[in-house]
């Protein structure tokens, strides 16, 4: 059906809906309005079911929250009446049809015709926090909303500041005055948007209110922040004061808001903030500092993150800040604070990763330990915190990219984006994230770190038997061109070994393998595939042995981890252990499903056996679908023959085998 006009969304503000008759959509509760903007949102992926039920209805149980959806679900779409058409559900998945919808943020960032441009320029002035006013009373859903709003602030801010100068260039100091001030009305502590105010003050020539209002700019940070303005304000209101009668230079450029979202950095920022000795022996701030350094030389060594360096976390370190005004004096998005508190023989290390943008907590832990040796106890617990935050930060911005428009996303957030597809280790995924490494590519030809997830992705699939002909060839190709830009990268060098896994190569990849375990520090997720290398190479308790020590230093690992564990365990005879470790989310592909049968049947459990080869075969088939490759029957050959290659000892793969024979499965 084609539509003459559209159903219109605003969201910048409060929630407003026109539909496309040119009437006002009014909605019965605060829920359904949340579920539309969530799903205008959530751009052209669109959102999961799963993923609003969790975030409007946490208390709910889950057959409760599903309920839930689907009711507020027929709400929105009767609230819309005629166009109710425009939400489109794609299986699981909730969307808009982008034909059929405008939505006031998609104008944000983008270039406008000219015979549009005021229009714009009216409705950005206009605008205000993304959602005004709209409450749910859910935990998950708040800090959903807090996020987005955080974003489209920098965005509309970034575009408030451009329309601001562009008025001030035009001499046009009454409107441009409005937008500098829509700005503080988004930021009152946005200290570019103050010195927007006082140039275009000065310009209209009105110096006494320019120097008030600087003034009363002074008092709010020195209240809000404890701090004075910046070097920049400084000196503009000191030509203000000496030149009363002529305008104001224009800044060299527009500054948006200081928010970690608009940050121009590749990577995220972190800075370690000085751990607090709680002890109440001044003589103890050496072993708090102590964790501090290490901590801050340890993250320096993740190519994935930008440190600030000690001397600027350590020079705020009496200064009564919280997380938002330290992120905006040290450009950081992430903060890791901590405290040491030591009673007796005892001490406690307690640590928490904020982000500085939301102010929101992302990760904590706590390490109890015994005092007996400061030393043991600083390198323990230091690596340990370093093994896991690289991690934590990844998955925080990982998240926050599958929230954000495409077009707006820069090459490091397709990477993570890309990763936390590959990392499910399925077909359906790999195919997904091998088109992000190549968008994360196209925007930057020498990113090593893509070309190594690209080349993974051609490996996930020879595990699969699911490879195209040559993907063994274009892994090893795309393993040495990432390796040929970043030589020390161990990730890049892992996957180097497993590119010539994928190529038989077997000596060269246990050569590469040893290399690059030898150079690991505190990686744990790199750690642990050199692991799972090993038992592809036939080194079984060697690989039991370096995975062990990284889920060690990284309890929280993503469920990818367990699947080699369990594949591992059952190589080793342990398949009770198997069972426990793939029963839950490790068991991703129908490998997992596969050693799961096996492991079921080596250990007499026919019932169970029957059950997962059931599963098994289903699984292994829809893989088969999703590259159109057809197979006649259910057999041990036909479904697990392609895996026969990982393995360099053949009787591993008979080991697997035999399993699947005593569960049932025909040769």
């Amino acid at each position: 059906m084609t539509r003459r006009n559209r159903l219109n969304i605003r969201l910048l503000g409060p929630l407003a809906v026109t539909c496309s008759d040119g009437t006002p959509a009014s909605f019965p509760t605060q829920k359904s309005q949340a579920l539309l903007a969530m799903i205008a949102l959530a751009g052209p992926g669109g959102l999961h079911r799963d993923t609003a039920a969790d975030l409007l209805w946490s208390r709910s149980g889950q057959v409760q929250a599903r309920t839930n959806l689907r009711q507020s679900l027929a709400s929105l779409r009767k609230a819309l009446g005629a166009d109710a058409e425009v939400i489109e559900t794609r299986g699981p998945v909730l969307g808009l049809r982008s034909d059929a919808v405008a939505l006031d943020v998609d104008a944000l960032g983008k270039e406008t015709p000219p015979q549009g441009a005021a229009q714009r320029r009216d409705d950005l002035v206009a605008a205000s926090t993304l959602l005004a006013g709209l409450t749910v009373n859910e935990a998950p859903f708040e800090g959903w909303l807090t996020a987005e709003r955080a974003k489209y602030t920098a965005l509309l801010s970034s575009e408030l500041a451009r329309i601001a100068e562009d008025l001030l260039g035009e001499r046009n100091f009454s409107a441009a005055l409005t937008a500098a001030r829509r700005l503080l009305d988004l930021d009152a502590l946005n200290e570019a948007a103050h010195r927007l105010v006082l140039r275009v003050l000065h310009a209209q020539g009105e110096t006494a209110t320019a120097l008030r209002h600087y003034d009363r700019m002074r008092e709010v940070f020195l209240e809000d922040l404890g701090i004075q303005p910046g070097p920049e304000t400084t000196a503009l209101i000191g030509r203000i004061r000496s030149a009363p009668d002529e305008p104001a230079t224009p800044e060299a450029t527009p500054a948006p808001p200081v928010t970690a979202a608009a940050r121009p950095r590749d990577k995220p920022s972190v800075a370690v903030l000085p751990f607090t000795n709680m002890s109440g022996d001044p003589e103890q701030d050496y072993f708090s500092d102590g964790i501090t350094e290490d901590i801050i030389t340890g993250l320096s060594r993740f190519r994935t993150l930008f440190v600030v360096a000690r001397h600027s976390s350590f020079a705020i370190r009496h200064e009564n800040l919280g997380v938002r005004e330290i992120g905006q004096r040290l450009g950081v998005e992430y903060v890791v604070e901590g405290s040491v508190r030591r009673a007796g023989t005892k001490v406690r290390i307690s640590v928490q990763l904020a982000d500085a943008l939301t102010g929101n907590h992302v990760w904590a832990e706590r390490y109890d330990r015994e005092f007996d040796d400061i030393f043991a106890v600083q390198d323990e617990v230091t690596r340990s915190i370093v093994a896991v935050l690289p991690g934590r930060v990844q998955e925080d911005v990982a998240d926050r990219a599958l929230r954000m428009p495409t077009e707006n996303m820069k090459a490091y957030e397709y990477m993570l984006r890309g990763k936390s597809l590959r990392d499910g280790l399925n077909a359906e995924d790999t195919v997904e994230a091998r088109e992000l490494f190549r968008k994360a590519l196209e925007l930057d030809p020498r990113y090593a770190r893509a070309y190594m997830y690209l080349a993974d992705t051609y490996v996930v699939d020879g595990w699969l038997g699911l490879a195209e002909e040559g993907a063994a060839g274009k892994s090893l190709a795309l393993s040495r061109k990432g390796a040929g830009l970043d030589n020390n990268d161990v990730y890049i060098q892992d996957q180097l070994g497993y590119a010539f896994l994928c190529e038989g190569l077997w000596d060269e990849a246990e050569v590469q393998f040893e290399k690059t375990l030898s150079k690991i520090v505190n990686e744990a997720e790199s750690m642990a595939w050199c692991g799972y290398a090993f038992l592809l190479l036939g080194q079984r308790e060697k690989a039991l042995e370096v995975v062990q020590e990284a889920i060690r230093l990284d309890p929280l690992h993503s469920p990818s981890i367990d699947w080699t564990l369990g594949q591992i365990r059952f190589f080793t005879g342990d398949y009770g252990a198997v069972v426990q470790v793939l029963i839950g989310e490790a068991l991703l592909n129908s490998l997992a499903h596969a050693f799961l049968v096996s492991a079921y049947a080596h250990l007499g459990q026919t019932h169970e056996a029957d059950a997962a080869l059931s599963e098994f075969i289903r699984m292994r088939r829809r893989e088969f679908a999703s590259r159109d490759i057809i197979i006649q029957n259910d057999t041990v050959e036909s479904l697990a023959g392609a895996y026969r290659p990982m393995w360099r000892n053949p009787g591993d793969w008979e080991h697997l085998a035999g399993g699947l024979r005593k569960a049932g499965l025909p040769d």
